[in-house]
């Protein structure tokens, strides 16, 4: 009986063991510390069990105004298009003109609420509503709805379950305020390495590289509106450095 048991014993401690392993090995990078977003999604995507992708990147700017035109000059300079998460009752005319024209030449129109509103709290119905109206609102302004990328960033980067549940049913996937380097970008819910003026090149040298030896998926945001945020020399830097190992 007292072997029997140690026999037990000894094989539950190998499945964790072999779990934790498996869980190890696919866990994204961590770009940041540890909170409730980084850990859902890591956990989530750790658990995902499909094949990594080839290292690859994407740029979504979460704004609507004047700093879409760096996002613009930094992208033609690299030859890349970028992605735009925009508020539709936010835009002027000016940068909803811009914004038009760019989504025809092949940049991202990317939802991100109609007003900027917290979801955190809402109810299916009312981000459903939401996501609707900004649906309307875009086609209103001469945006093709239906080029529209399959992304949502909610508002504040909200994670609950209800957001989770409806941009699911909208057959989206959904951008997370985790600051981590996603394994595939085949997974409903991505982090991002956040780029501003406080970023570490250095940093982000490393993870570009350690993605590039790993495979993974690598979202890039930032906030080009917001002067105290974004630097245009910065986020240079930091292209220039994914062009250089591949990435663009």
């Amino acid at each position: 009986m007292y072997l029997c048991g140690v026999k037990i014993a000894r094989c539950i401690a190998f499945v964790v063991i072999a779990a934790a392993a498996v869980l190890w090995l696919r866990m994204p990078i961590f770009t940041g510390a540890l909170t409730k977003q980084t850990l859902f999604v890591a956990v989530h995507d750790a658990l995902n069990l499909r094949e990594r992708s080839e290292p690859t990147l994407m740029w979504i700017d979460d704004d609507g105004g004047q700093g879409v035109m760096s996002v613009k000059r930094l992208s033609d300079e690299f030859g890349m298009f970028a992605s735009f998460a925009i508020a539709p009752a936010l835009l002027d005319d000016a940068v909803a003109d811009s914004l038009r024209r760019w989504q025809q030449q092949g940049f991202g129109i990317v939802l991100h609420g109609m007003r900027h509103e917290l979801w955190r709290d809402w109810t299916e119905q009312q981000i459903e509503a939401d996501i609707r109206e900004s649906r309307k609102a875009l086609s209103a302004m001469g945006f093709d709805t239906l080029r529209l990328q399959p992304i949502i960033v909610p508002p504040y980067a909200a994670n609950t379950q209800t957001v989770r549940k409806v941009i699911g049913k909208c057959g989206c996937k959904m951008v997370t305020g985790a600051q981590l380097v996603n394994p595939s970008p085949d997974v409903p819910y991505w982090g991002r390495l956040w780029i501003d003026r406080a970023t570490s090149t250095e940093e982000v040298k490393r993870v570009l590289l350690r993605v590039k030896e790993t495979g993974g998926f690598i979202v890039l945001g930032t906030h080009s509106s917001n002067s105290e945020e974004f630097s245009e020399e910065k986020m240079r830097a930091v292209l220039q450095m994914a062009k250089k190992f591949g990435y663009i």
